[in-house]
């Protein structure tokens, strides 16, 4: 931060409100929003409202290392906006307390004033906060998606009784686990399959169908490439 961030700084901005900044653009995905009037979104609207406060501190960070990102949102939306018009953001810094901003804000239309409120930012560091971001994802697709070397020990005498059942009715894989590959060892006596899911209690389920003729044995594994990664950046893994 620069010693001339403090209270009283303040921004006007403008931006001529496009048909892709209406409702129908928000989430194209809704068909709900898609029958709604063709106005200026309310969640477009926040954001020009940040863009707005954005610019009227950036003079004052050491950016791009140092950057703010939106933490508290108080506005109202009390008058609709057609694509075409003008909306303009006045925003003013009021407090200044470490890393927290504060911001007043209002944003008219030329014909009526669509939004008041306030608006609270956070300074970042944004390598350490991207670094965060990737941690998160990270952590994220490892819940997501287990993966299990699943060693199965047939019990003597029971290989030939394994195939006729498995002939007959398939895997008997719950929905959710899924079959990746499998190996068998050359005296017929132990398989490994290698098995994916989200919940590991669906391999419980599995097992169950199997238990009179096999011992099981699970083991989480991970690809390579991601043993790779987490031993030689071992800090992305605190």
């Amino acid at each position: 931060m620069k010693e001339t961030l403090k209270p009283g700084i303040e921004h006007e901005f403008r931006f001529r409100v496009p048909d892709t900044k209406t409702v129908h653009a928000l989430y194209p995905e809704s068909p709900e929003f898609q029958e709604m009037p063709k106005v200026f979104a309310t969640g477009f609207m926040v954001g020009f409202i940040e863009w707005a406060c954005l610019l009227a501190i950036k003079p004052h960070l050491d950016w791009p290392e140092e950057q703010t990102v939106g933490i508290h949102i108080n506005v109202d939306h009390i008058a609709a906006t057609p694509p075409g018009l003008e909306v303009c953001a006045n925003v003013k810094l009021i407090e200044v307390n470490g890393r927290h901003l504060v911001f007043d804000v209002e944003v008219h239309d030329g014909i009526d004033t669509i939004s008041r409120g306030k608006h609270e930012r956070f300074i970042i560091n944004a390598k350490k906060f991207n670094q965060k971001m990737k941690i998160k994802l990270r952590k994220a697709q490892a819940y997501k998606t287990m993966l299990f070397m699943v060693v199965e020990h047939f019990k003597e005498g029971k290989a030939r009784k394994i195939y006729r059942r498995a002939e007959a009715s398939g895997r008997m894989l719950p929905n959710g686990l899924r079959y990746i590959d499998s190996w068998v060892s050359t005296r017929l006596d132990r398989c490994f399959q290698l098995m994916e899911c989200d919940d590991e209690r669906l391999l419980e389920q599995w097992i169950d169908h199997w238990r009179d003729l096999v011992e099981f044995e699970v083991i989480p594994v991970t690809t390579s490439t991601d043993a790779t990664s987490g031993v030689l950046n071992p800090q992305e893994k605190k």
